[in-house]
């Protein structure tokens, strides 16, 4: 299945989802976050034989309590909500410790301690890596 579809979220408290990496959509194409009740939501990537210098194709788009990500301040600040923990569950560390680019926009905190991280286009929220490229 591609997780090219909304993900809705209206559960209080941590939600969470764990996904291949192949399994995120490519290109252009979007994953579209509907995230109420002031959710919070981890999103496990697993890397797992990923190529050393991964880059990521698609887009985060959505709501935060009914803000629109594009539209509202409020809502990017509220988009750290969102945690992508990016993991290589082969490794005894479990660590992914290749690059990972990001090409369009996007939202959340970014945990990816071993990796370098390049951001190409805006991206609203945190970041933990080896090394940042911006």
């Amino acid at each position: 299945m591609r997780c090219t579809q909304k993900v809705t979220v209206s559960t209080e408290g941590i939600n969470y989802l764990t996904i291949p990496y192949t399994d995120l959509p490519d290109g252009s194409r979007a994953i579209n976050f509907e995230i109420e009740n002031n959710a919070a939501l981890i999103i496990n990537v697993d890397l797992k034989d990923a190529p050393l210098d991964y880059k990521t194709g698609f887009q985060v788009n959505g709501k935060v309590n009914g803000l629109d990500f594009q539209k509202d301040d409020k809502a990017s600040i509220n988009g750290v909500n969102i945690l992508w923990n990016f993991y290589d569950s082969s490794k005894n560390d479990k660590q992914y410790s290749g690059s990972i680019k990001f090409d369009n926009p996007g939202y959340g905190c970014i945990l990816a301690p071993s990796a370098t991280v390049t951001l190409t286009a805006t991206y609203a929220g945190n970041i933990v890596a080896n090394n940042i490229n911006a």
